[in-house]
């Protein structure tokens, strides 16, 4: 996540103990209906197209309508009303979350997904019954028979890998996956997906391309732990439950592409030329990226190399969806950095959330990462239909520079339009691509564009990192 935020971070904002676990400056000028699309007014790629491209590939977390998703970490209660996330199409819920969350989930439309723990537990806590201390047996272990203290946190309580291959610890997790199926969860979202599957973390994680020594009753006498933390993905499909999963990067990053193999030394030594499993997709409906963006133009070639292939992947059934965090914004959650952001990423069909939650973590230590400082309901309400054109395009770029520029993709339904820029810019004409014109609304301001009349070009006057997604209407707003 650059110098700011590593790439790593956990979007859970408390501990896993458990087993169960923008904005415009300036005139805004439209083409009305009866003047043409326009000319652009300062270089930069053509952005006019004849027809629309095939959308890509849904995934099963989205719905015709919903094209989001939420994460919602706080405690819900019977009767919360939980429309103040928007109309998103799934919602995940915290490792604690009963059956009233599910109520309230259901009741805005949206599927209801829990959060849970197959990677590492702690001692002195307990989730849904099971305490470490009661069952070192179910705990990795390097050598011998002692358990691997993964780390011991600031409160002094040590932190055990959970030994996913025991048949014992398949045979519970079996049981409370079938408890929550009976409770109304529609899936369940396995965090840490990253340290499982590739060892590496904030916290090292040296063992993950080993087989732990303890085992009593094997799944698989050869599973490493990256092996083991996978095969209980094999248990959710078991009890009619969808799965999603937090790599924490995009599963096609260039630099640490998802399920290097552990018996590859390559990977073993974060080598160049690892080869990688592809064994994750057939056992997950989705994967989530957290840094699916990053502030400014931190490691835009890369962000956009993996979030063309996080589009492009879908149509093969290889689903990912986003979030934006505190930590994607750098440390500093603002209304400017999520509108940046949220049109940067949207630059791409890629289901999106923002943020945990709307409670500001309580009272936290000044510096902590806080990922509940808002929600944005009026994002997660953007449709954009199928995508007009076939990837962002870029305008009015800086001399000598290919990132520096205005970012433009048009969907059906909306566009979206992001200055990647340190400087103002303005867009030129864009033609808004589809037939016929449509009525304008830039949901930063909230307001019509162009005194509410139906127009067939957008032109806009941007501030320096700024995003605006806009959205079409055939009706007066």
């Amino acid at each position: 996540m650059g110098a700011r935020f590593p790439a790593t971070h956990s979007v859970m904002m408390f501990p896993m103990r458990r087993l169960w676990l923008f904005l415009v400056a300036g005139a805004v000028v439209l083409a009305a209906c009866g003047g043409g699309g326009g000319s652009d007014a300062g270089g930069g790629a053509s952005t006019t197209s004849s027809a629309a491209t095939a959308p890509a590939t849904a995934a099963p977390m989205t719905a015709p309508g919903r094209e989001n998703i939420a994460f919602y970490y706080q405690q819900i209660h019977n009767g919360d009303d939980l429309s103040k996330l928007g109309k998103v199409s799934l919602v995940v819920a915290g490792k604690t979350a009963a059956r009233s969350a599910v109520v309230a989930i259901k009741r805005i439309g949206a599927k209801a997904y829990r959060g849970v723990q197959a990677y590492w537990f702690a001692d002195g806590g307990t989730y849904d019954g099971l305490e470490v201390t009661k069952r070192s047996d179910w705990a990795y272990c390097q050598q011998g028979s002692t358990p691997f203290v993964a780390r011991t946190d600031p409160n002094g309580a040590k932190w055990y890998f959970l030994d996913s291959n025991e048949r014992a610890v398949h045979v519970e997790f079996a049981d409370k996956l079938k408890a929550l199926r009976l409770q109304g969860w529609d899936g369940v979202f396995f965090d840490r997906g990253l340290a499982g599957l590739s060892g590496r973390d904030d916290i090292s994680t040296t063992v993950w391309h080993q087989a732990s020594t303890c085992t009593q009753d094997p799944i698989d006498p050869n599973a490493t732990l990256s092996d083991a933390y996978l095969g209980m993905a094999s248990e959710v499909k078991k009890a009619g439950l969808e799965l999603l999963m937090n790599y924490g990067l995009s599963p096609f990053d260039a630099n640490t592409p998802m399920r290097p193999d552990p018996r590859d030394p390559k990977c073993v030594n974060k080598q160049p030329g690892c080869k990688t499993l592809d064994d994750v997709w057939p056992a997950v409906d989705g994967v989530l990226d957290e840094a699916v963006a990053h502030p400014k133009d931190e490691l835009w070639t890369n962000d956009f190399r993996s979030n063309t292939l996080n589009e492009k992947m879908a149509k093969q059934g290889k689903y990912v969806v986003g979030l934006l965090t505190e930590g994607t914004m750098g440390g500093v959650a603002t209304r400017e950095s999520a509108y940046f952001e949220w049109a940067r990423v949207k630059l791409f069909v890629i289901p999106l959330g923002v943020n945990t939650g709307d409670d500001n973590c309580g009272n936290p230590p000044a510096g902590t990462l806080c990922n509940r400082r808002g929600l944005f309901p009026e994002l997660a309400d953007i449709v954009y239909g199928a995508p007009v054109d076939a990837a962002p395009e870029s305008r009015q770029c800086t001399a000598g520079s290919d990132v520096h520029c205005i970012w433009v993709r048009k969907y059906q339904l909306g566009m979206s339009v992001v200055n990647v820029s340190p400087t103002p810019k303005s867009t030129g004409s864009i033609p808004l691509g589809v037939d016929g014109c449509r009525y304008v609304k830039d949901v930063d301001t909230g307001r019509p564009l162009a005194g509410n009349q139906c127009v067939t070009a957008v032109s806009l006057d941007l501030t320096e990192y700024t995003g605006h997604p806009l959205v079409y209407s055939q009706s007066p707003w």
